[in-house]
């Protein structure tokens, strides 16, 4: 609309140009810098020039080099007052502008040849600086880093791809009115994240299914799309039944037959893909699956429920609703009233059976730093009642990278990994030493194995309190506060063999706390943070009855030792005798080689033996423990 003045430092009744907002514009608008005057007084001498310098860039950066307007002589305006001036430049600053905020940022130069360098008009040196948004995609454009604005607009016929490296982080509106693409890779994928959106546009993901050699979980990231139309723009990109090519390796799981669907053509070509459903997919090779449809910007839900199946009833194949990464933690903690209380967690298929199982499994222990992908599957274990799974748009990031993202370096003495190995064949479980946890239940902290069920090689916990025995858990966390020892009974699941071993995966991580494998069959006691523990196996193993994991805190252990040593055991005929200092309220056990207790005995008074007879003990191998406050002995004998 023609032209108009902004104060720098003049005295006039102009608009103050420092800190001015222009306000919003698309790209085919224009924003004209179209020149200068300034007015300059001379003392002694003339000025040789006076000169403008700007720069555009975005608000967040400072790096953008000045450019220079030249000014020329306009006459004396009384006294020893000059104008310099430029008025014809008309430079268009929103030229080659993505979108985004920015800013314009000038300083004034003037100089004499009677006096030693320029004067500025600068701010103080701080330089003058005005803003402004541009909020319109005009022409196509390919997103490839993180884009962060207030609102943006795509305008009709335009097309922006986000690539997987990319986002779009939008905190107010998207009006979208051409088609806004999103794709994926294996190990990344793009994300979007709004809070309303308005438009006639289109969205589309492309999002990365495995091959039929692992096969994907996968969720719709727009929904509503019907079967038909999935496989109309994904012409051969599913993997095809060779025997049936109206079926493909896509369906969701039916938790009454216990089985994934095989979704054929004839038959679900009306079904729509919804919100928060998971759905098993495989390509031929590793290709991308086109969704298209509605893009969600308010919470979602998704129905669980317990099937009829015995194994698999509870398990509900889920998936997240958005083209954004959701926090996994929060995603758990707002799901554990319809999550079942033994399998508070999330089930990720990782299609990698290298640890002999391919699902990896988050829960609150380790869930923190999981982010999970836009368009992932996931399996949950639904509580009795069932209810509504919640997937809630204030847990949203565009922060992220693989399907679910592994958490960081483990802390000392929070964690402890123990691993079953056997020539190439591995598989472990994990204990997590949490302040807020107890030795009973803790939901979202002690959890199953999918389906509780464990591979013929495979090892676990049951809780330290001996509650659940029939879970067989994966995690199992207890307080990283305890003075006592604590005992868990450990399971393992293997068949007759040699060359069986124990061990911590990374016993650097345990500083404060010491980890025994208590292994009744042979009485052995051994510590496992200083190596792995190795044993046969005569008779197949499929229950918790051999082994036992034993903690304590090392001061602890310490002294455990050396009231070890100051014990001896004696035989006679009909008994067995300890020989130590007992005192008033020691506890004393008596274990058989399968981890039975044949005798228990209390100190009643200061001693310095201790009977046990031999009468009902059958030829073979014992175990006697002696607690003493917070002190515990193990000592093994033999009756021949």
């Amino acid at each position: 609309a023609g032209g108009y003045y902004y104060n720098l430092a003049g005295y006039s009744t102009n608009d103050d140009f420092n800190t001015r907002n222009f306000g919003n514009f698309s790209t085919s608008n224009t924003l004209y810098l179209k020149g200068f005057e300034h007015k300059v007084w001379e003392n002694g001498c003339s000025f040789d020039y006076s000169r403008l310098y700007y720069k555009v860039e975005q608000t967040s950066q400072n790096s953008a080099p000045f450019i220079e307007i030249s000014g020329t002589y306009n006459g004396p305006l009384g006294g020893k007052d000059h104008e310099w001036d430029n008025t014809t430049e008309n430079i268009n600053l929103l030229d080659g502008l993505s979108p985004g905020d920015y800013k314009i940022t000038l300083y004034g130069q003037a100089d004499t040849h009677c006096q030693q360098g320029p004067i500025y008009d600068s701010n103080n040196s701080a330089n003058y600086t005005a803003y402004f948004s541009v909020s319109n995609y005009t022409t196509n454009t390919t997103i490839s880093s993180q884009q962060s604005f207030t609102n943006i607009e795509i305008d009709a016929n335009v097309t922006v791809t986000i690539v997987a490296s990319g986002s779009l982080d939008i905190s107010d509106t998207l009006t979208n009115n051409g088609t806004l693409i999103l794709q994926s890779a294996a190990s990344s994928s793009a994300a979007l994240k709004v809070n309303s959106k308005a438009g006639s546009g289109t969205y589309i993901y492309q999002k990365y299914v495995a091959s039929t050699g692992t096969n994907d979980l996968i969720s719709a990231p727009f929904t509503g799309q019907t079967f038909s139309n999935l496989l109309g723009n994904n012409s051969s990109t599913l993997y095809t039944n060779p025997s049936d090519a109206t079926e493909y390796l896509f369906g969701s799981f039916n938790n009454d037959t216990g089985n994934y669907l095989i979704y054929d053509s004839d038959l679900n070509g009306a079904s729509q893909m919804s919100s928060g459903t998971g759905y098993r997919a495989a390509t031929a090779s590793g290709e991308t699956l086109s969704f298209s449809g509605t893009f969600h910007t308010s919470n979602q839900t998704k129905a669980i429920n317990v099937g009829t199946h015995a194994t698999y009833g509870k398990w509900n194949l889920v998936g997240n609703p958005f083209p954004s990464y959701l926090n996994l933690s929060d995603f758990i903690s707002d799901n554990t009233s319809v999550l079942e209380s033994t399998n508070t967690a999330v089930y990720a298929y990782d299609g990698d059976n290298s640890d002999g199982s391919v699902w990896t499994i988050y829960s609150l222990n380790n869930s923190n730093d999981v982010t999970i992908a836009p368009g992932q599957g996931f399996f949950v274990a639904s509580s009795a009642a069932g209810g509504n799974l919640q997937f809630n748009t204030n847990r949203q990031t565009v922060t992220g990278g693989d399907d679910f993202i592994q958490r960081g370096t483990i802390s000392t003495d929070t964690q402890a990994t123990i691993k079953l190995e056997q020539l190439d064949q591995s598989f472990h479980t994990d204990l997590y030493f949490n302040p807020n946890a107890t030795l009973a239940l803790d939901a979202g902290y002690d959890v199953g194995h999918f389906g509780n069920l464990v591979p013929e090689f495979g090892i676990y916990t049951q809780l330290a309190s001996t509650d659940y025995q029939d879970i067989k858990f994966a995690a199992q966390a207890i307080s990283s506060d305890f003075t006592d020892s604590v005992v868990i009974p450990l399971g393992i699941q293997a068949s007759v063999g040699s060359g069986y071993s124990i061990a911590l995966d990374d016993a650097t991580n345990l500083e404060s706390i010491d980890m025994y494998i208590k292994d009744y069959e042979t009485g052995a006691l051994h510590l496992l943070n200083n190596g792995r523990y190795v044993f046969d196996i005569s008779s197949t193993l499929v229950e918790a009855s051999r082994f036992e994991l034993r903690i304590s805190k090392s001061a602890l252990s310490n002294r455990d030792h050396k009231y070890k040593e100051n014990i001896r055991v004696t035989h006679s005929n009909d008994a067995v005798f300890l020989l130590g200092d007992f005192k008033s309220n020691d506890q004393i056990q008596v274990y058989d080689v399968v981890g039975r207790l044949t005798q228990s005995i209390s100190v009643g008074d200061l001693k310095k033996k201790i009977e046990i007879s031999k009468t009902g003990l059958t030829k073979g191998i014992y175990v006697v423990t002696v607690q003493s406050g917070v002190t515990k002995a193990s000592i093994k004998f033999m009756i021949k």
